[in-house]
């Protein structure tokens, strides 16, 4: 999908940093949540539309939809939102093409190391992340355009080395 803009990993989808922050920084016109809860239950569907600005398109897909309707180019530059690295694999798996994509918020859980900032990540987060990274994804954390980045490799070491602790 050529005009997708960038993919970002936050479990709290569309919020604050992404409709302000990183839409000055991106230009997104249209934004793709896939979450199987979300794009099963029409209340959170309508609950993100209300979050995003008014010139934002907003469309909410199970993982299954996703891989159906990222298969065709869209004519916006459009951003993708997944709760998990999971959900990006997904749909990488299903033949959405994703370049880069953008860990930002995720929150601790059971089994889970904290990374980064807001970061925690648990094994599956891991492997899934190093699945992405082996087909050519580039990975990158930061919570916000003004905050510092960290590439994979980098967090990579840190959950080994608060794994060993």
């Amino acid at each position: 999908m050529s005009s997708v803009c960038w993919t970002r990993v936050d479990d709290r989808l569309l919020h604050g940093q992404v409709t302000v922050g990183w839409r000055q920084y991106l230009r997104y016109r249209a934004v793709c949540v896939v979450d199987d809860e979300t794009g099963s239950d029409p209340f959170l569907q309508e609950v993100l539309r209300l979050a995003a600005p008014d010139e934002v398109t907003v469309r909410v897909y199970t993982v299954e939809e996703a891989i159906t309707a990222l298969a065709t180019p869209a004519t916006a530059r459009t951003l993708i939102l997944v709760k998990t690295p999971q959900v990006a694999l997904l749909l990488v798996e299903g033949g959405v093409a994703l370049a880069q994509l953008n860990v930002g918020n995720v929150a601790p859980g059971p089994g889970s190391v904290r990374v980064f900032r807001s970061i925690s990540l648990n094994d599956g987060h891991v492997a899934a992340l190093d699945a992405l990274a082996a087909r050519g994804v580039q990975i990158t954390f930061q919570l916000t355009p003004d905050d510092a980045r960290a590439d994979w490799p980098a967090v990579r070491q840190r959950y080994v080395s608060a794994r060993r602790g």
